[in-house]
Formats: structure tokens, C-alpha cells, sequence
């Protein structure tokens, strides 16, 4: 007897299962997964939302997924179907590290069967459902039977499980087929998704690693049918011909394949001993890419139903089940609406409709008002930052309780932390600095410290930090800096230092043992204001990096010989590094942005280079 049936072996099935912790489960699939060859691409990607990364994370999936080929979308490019018609955002303009991540099928799905603990039932095809007393009994076609106190169908939208529970749903066909294919671009997406809207077809190009791209192009079903026969070439030049050149010529990675769209809606989630999840709950137009997010939800809100049961209730008790299926309507219903709304809106072909549209995006993009709105809007709506209805009470009791404990200080952000049960708080600190906190859902108690993972002796806090207080790398102000060169110079960081700091002296020897990198020092006397002109005299010398090094890297500080009394912007820089918050030395800015506050080791130092280079490329 199991606690839990998993029927499905699909991200949000296989997910379920690792999530659902100390309970008893079983799994069902049509194929028992084996990690595959390593292939260039898969054809199916995933936009990711940073929430469910989050539970990802948590259950010890994401972690498995080859790093290089996960890839974070720093910005949102959006076209309308006249010239010029266009909203774009970014993450740094909406306040957080990313807006989603994009991830391949094979990889995500690799990574979550090779932690799976449950009792695999694969190959299997299921027979029968039936309900005995306090357990149903699942029948396989070979003859099996497996018992359990519940069954959960995470088994697609054709969902056996929830045709043998006797589950309605309402269904629809949008007449039209999704075309999905991966390419190289001849120009750097720099970590941005595309979307260009038709009149009838939708258009999305999704960045992958290195100079790739996923494209997903909603499309009549005829005209669908007419593209995925062109040839490798004229594919890439139809492509490129709707996406008007953005990305330049492309060049096909992974032929294309399609699949038909079509809405479905159950009447309901649950029934005795059973509950739906994912698709077999709910199918929705793949144009803001939710699909999985919701199914991930579902995944992760049964979990934490199941795990916080009273001690007297069974997995499959019909009240527990109602908790999950309450929890999960109403973000349901509103994500399904809303990508219906905008597919009729977007995906008119009137041509009143397609100006009024038109009108609306270009508007938009010059108002920063509306434009701050509904980049926090389309941040809930297309990159999922909507949790379920749990979660956003769980935010709103944390700041209640919170921000008053703060002494007044605003908290800008509430979301699940890497460890389950935990939440993190985000808020800027009197110098200026993103900080974050974690605490219980009910904001009864408080950690204000670093989380490490073990397993990958990771700081998982201090990672968090670099990107909640990362800066635009190219709005530095470098024709202030003095800059350094070692061999090639290709890798890139700055840093605000001041040449009698202690630490900075220290961190200047690991500094010295980095080859091919260009360093942008900005000269920060906040130790010794009174040396401040040993700083300009930097500035003001022949060789500014040699007379820098002698002063700040040498073991007896060599004061220029210059006098400080050209033009110099050390004061300016005073200026500038109370703006970005800079409060200690030595504080560094790594190509991608990134912030670390104090000296690093070389090996660390590197790495570190190495992963903002990869990240910016």
C-alpha cells in the first residue's frame, strides 16, 4: 500500500513525486526515462518562472541540470504588427536578477528522474481505477495492481485517470498548430525574449545558450502546415523575414515539429482519492509560456497540502484534497483568461483591432508610469511571478508583520527561499544595499544570515546578494577608472578601492595572480580621506595603472610623483559610489553586473570572471 500513485512521468508528475517527501509513492509511466546522449538542443524549451526555479531548486532538480545550458532572461523585447509598434522591459527596470529562465525538456526532465525516489511502474499503461474501502486500486495492463490512499493524474491533457474519475472539462480549438525549432542567430540575443504579434500568429524567439535561439510561432493550422515543409534554408529565411531581421541570419540547429492548440478546462481537480495536475487539468495557448508554470504550481501546492496535513488525515482525505483544489482555482481561472483575452486581442486579425494595438504598445513604451505598471503586470502574468493564492497570503502576513519589526523599512520583495518552509525578505538597508532576510510563513521567526549548500559548497545568500544588487556593467562611468591590464584583457570586472584599505591591499595580491583581465579601478579614499591626493596624483600621472599598483599593491605604498592637481574625478567618485550604495572597500562589479562586497581568493576571483563572462556572452 502507497501513500501516493503518480500517474504521469512528465516534469509536473516526476516533480510530484520528489516533492512529496516522507510519503510512500509510486509512479506510472508510459516509458521508463534513461538520460539520453547529450544532444545539441532539445526542440522543447521551457521559459521558467524565478518561483518555480525555486521549487526546482528546493527538491534537489535544478541543481542536476548542466549549468551552461540553463539560460536567464535579462529582458523582454515585445513587437506589435506595425513598424515601429513595441513595449520592451528588463530586469533590472522591474528590481530583480531575472525575469524567467529558459530551460530544455530532455535536460529538466533527465534531472528530475535521476533523483527519484519513489517506486517506478515503467513501461506501464493502465487498465482500470477503482475505489475500495479507504484506498483506490490502479490496474495495469500487464496484470499489476497498485493500491494507494491517493492517485494523482498528471498524465496529459488525453488524462486516462481523469476519465476514470468521472472528471468533466470543457474544451476548445484555437485553429491552430505551434511550430517549434531551434537556431543560430547571426547577432547576440543578449539574454532577451522576443515576441512579435500577427494578426492571427504569435512569434516567439527564446534565448539559449551561446549564440541560439528556441522559437515557438503559434500559427493557422494551414499556414503551420505550409512552413514545417520548407527546407532547412527557406524555413530560416521565413523565419528571419517575420522576425524582421532582429537576430540576423539563421542558421536551423534542430528541425522543427508541431503540435495542435487547443484550451482545456476540468470542471474540477479533485474526486474521491484522486486530484489532477498539470495538463490533465488544464491546457492553456503556449503564447505567455505558462503552461509548466502552472502544472510546477499544482505540483508544488499538493505537496504542501499533503505535507501539512493533520496527523489524522490520509493523502487522499476529500477535505485535504479541497484545500489544494481551492488554493489552485483561482490562479488557474485568472492565468486561462488572461492568456485567452490577450490570444483574441493579440491574435485579432481586424484591422481596427490590429492599430488600436499597435497604438497601445508604442503609448506605452514612452510613458514610464504605464510602462512601470505593466511591466510588474506582465512580470505576474508572463513570467509567472503569480504564485498561488496560499503564497500571496503567506507574502502579505510576512509584510504586515515584518516591516513594522524593521523600524518602518519598506520590504520589496516575499518569495520562497531554497529550503522549503522558508521565505525570503528582501529590503534596502539605510546605506542603500539590498539585504535579505528569511523567515516562516507566518513571519513568526526570523534568520538573518547566509544559507550554504553543502553538496556544492555554495553560498546560496551570497549568490542572491550579487544579483539583487547588480548594476548595469556599461553605466559605470569608466573614462573615471584607471585601468589595469593583464595579457588580453578579455575578462572584465571594476572595482571601487581605496589604496589604504587593509583588505584591498590583500585582495590586490590575489588580483596579481589573474592573467587575461582588464580590472577598472575607481579610486575610493574613504579609509584616509586625508591621502585623498595620493589618489589624484594617480590620476594625474604618465602611467596612471603603474603609479596605481606602486601605490595600492606594493608592500610599501609609493606615493606619485605627480602632483594632484590636474583634473581628476575622485571626488566625483565619492559621489558616484554613495549613489550605487558602495559602503566598504574593496567592492567589486563583475561584467554581468554583479556586486561583491569585499576581497575575494584568486581561485574564487576566477570562477567568479569565468561565470560573468559566460552570463554576459
Amino acid at each position: 500500500m502507497h501513500d501516493l500513485i503518480v500517474v504521469g512521468g512528465g516534469p509536473v508528475g516526476a516533480s510530484l513525486a520528489r516533492a512529496a517527501r516522507g510519503l510512500s509513492v509510486a509512479l506510472v509511466a508510459h516509458e521508463r526515462r534513461q538520460p539520453a546522449p547529450r544532444a545539441p538542443f532539445d526542440a522543447r524549451v521551457y521559459a521558467l518562472t524565478p518561483g518555480n526555479v525555486a521549487f526546482l531548486r528546493a527538491i534537489g532538480a535544478w541543481q542536476a541540470i548542466p549549468p551552461d545550458r540553463v539560460v536567464p532572461v535579462h529582458a523582454m523585447r515585445i513587437h506589435g504588427d506595425a513598424p515601429g509598434a513595441r513595449l520592451e522591459f528588463d530586469a533590472y527596470g522591474a528590481g530583480v536578477p531575472e525575469l524567467a529562465w529558459i530551460v530544455e525538456d530532455a535536460l529538466l526532465q533527465d534531472a528530475l528522474w535521476a533523483g527519484l525516489e519513489a517506486e517506478v511502474f515503467a513501461p506501464a499503461q493502465c487498465a482500470s481505477l477503482g475505489m475500495e474501502t479507504g484506498h483506490a486500486v490502479l490496474a495495469l495492463a500487464d496484470g499489476g495492481r497498485i493500491s494507494a490512499k491517493l492517485v494523482v493524474g498528471a498524465d496529459g491533457a488525453q488524462s486516462f485517470i481523469r476519465a476514470q474519475a468521472g472528471i468533466d472539462f470543457r474544451e476548445s480549438d484555437y485553429r491552430q498548430s505551434a511550430l517549434v525549432a531551434n537556431f543560430r542567430c547571426q547577432r547576440p540575443h543578449d539574454n532577451t525574449a522576443f515576441q512579435w504579434f500577427q494578426r492571427g500568429a504569435v512569434l516567439a524567439l527564446l534565448p539559449l545558450a551561446g549564440e541560439h535561439v528556441s522559437m515557438v510561432w503559434s500559427l493557422p493550422v494551414d499556414e503551420a502546415s505550409r512552413i514545417s515543409q520548407l527546407d532547412g534554408e527557406a524555413l530560416c529565411r521565413e523565419v528571419a523575414h517575420a522576425t524582421r531581421d532582429e537576430l540576423g541570419a539563421l542558421q536551423l540547429v534542430t528541425a522543427p515539429r508541431s503540435y495542435p492548440l487547443r484550451r482545456l478546462a476540468a470542471h474540477r481537480l479533485v474526486a474521491p482519492r484522486v486530484a489532477l495536475a498539470g495538463d490533465a487539468g488544464h491546457v492553456i495557448h503556449p503564447l505567455a509560456g505558462q503552461g509548466l508554470n502552472l502544472g510546477l504550481q499544482d505540483a508544488r501546492t499538493l505537496a504542501g497540502v499533503l505535507a501539512e496535513r493533520e496527523p489524522m488525515r490520509d493523502p487522499g482525505d476529500v477535505g485535504l484534497l479541497r484545500r489544494y483544489e481551492r488554493s489552485r482555482a483561482e490562479p488557474i481561472l485568472a492565468m486561462d483568461t488572461m492568456v485567452d483575452s490577450l490570444f483574441r486581442t493579440f491574435g485579432a486579425e481586424s484591422p481596427l483591432v490590429a492599430r488600436l494595438r499597435n497604438a497601445g504598445l508604442n503609448l506605452t513604451d514612452r510613458l514610464p508610469v504605464i510602462k512601470n505598471v505593466l511591466m510588474r503586470y506582465a512580470m505576474m502574468c508572463f513570467f509567472g511571478l503569480l504564485f498561488a493564492g496560499a503564497a500571496l497570503a503567506n507574502e502579505a502576513q510576512i509584510r504586515r508583520v515584518l516591516e513594522p519589526k524593521l523600524g518602518g523599512i519598506k520590504i520589496e520583495g516575499v518569495q520562497p527561499a531554497p529550503i522549503p518552509g522558508l521565505w525570503e525578505v528582501r529590503f534596502r538597508s539605510s546605506e542603500g544595499g539590498m539585504r535579505v532576510i528569511y523567515t516562516d510563513a507566518t513571519a513568526s521567526y526570523v534568520i538573518d544570515g547566509n544559507i550554504h549548500e553543502l553538496r556544492t559548497n555554495r553560498d546560496l545568500t551570497g549568490e542572491r546578494l550579487r544579483k539583487l544588487n547588480a548594476i548595469k556593467f556599461e553605466q559605470l562611468p569608466l573614462e573615471q577608472a584607471v585601468k589595469v591590464q593583464r595579457g588580453n584583457g578579455k575578462r572584465v570586472m571594476a572595482m571601487f578601492s581605496d589604496p589604504y584599505c587593509p583588505a584591498c591591499r590583500q585582495f590586490e595580491k590575489a588580483l596579481a595572480q589573474i592573467d587575461d583581465v582588464t580590472i577598472y579601478v575607481f579610486m575610493y579614499p574613504v579609509i584616509r580621506p586625508q591621502n585623498a591626493d595620493h589618489s589624484r596624483a594617480v590620476w594625474c600621472s604618465a602611467d596612471r595603472a603603474k603609479a596605481w599598483l606602486e601605490l595600492a599593491a606594493a608592500a610599501k605604498p609609493k606615493v606619485p610623483e605627480a602632483a594632484p592637481t590636474c583634473a581628476n574625478p575622485v571626488d566625483k567618485l565619492l559621489e558616484t559610489g554613495h549613489k550605487l550604495g558602495v559602503n566598504s572597500t574593496p567592492t567589486l562589479f563583475l561584467a554581468n553586473g554583479e556586486r561583491v562586497s569585499g576581497g575575494l581568493s584568486a581561485d574564487d576571483l576566477k570562477d567568479l570572471l569565468e561565470q560573468s563572462a559566460t552570463a554576459r556572452r
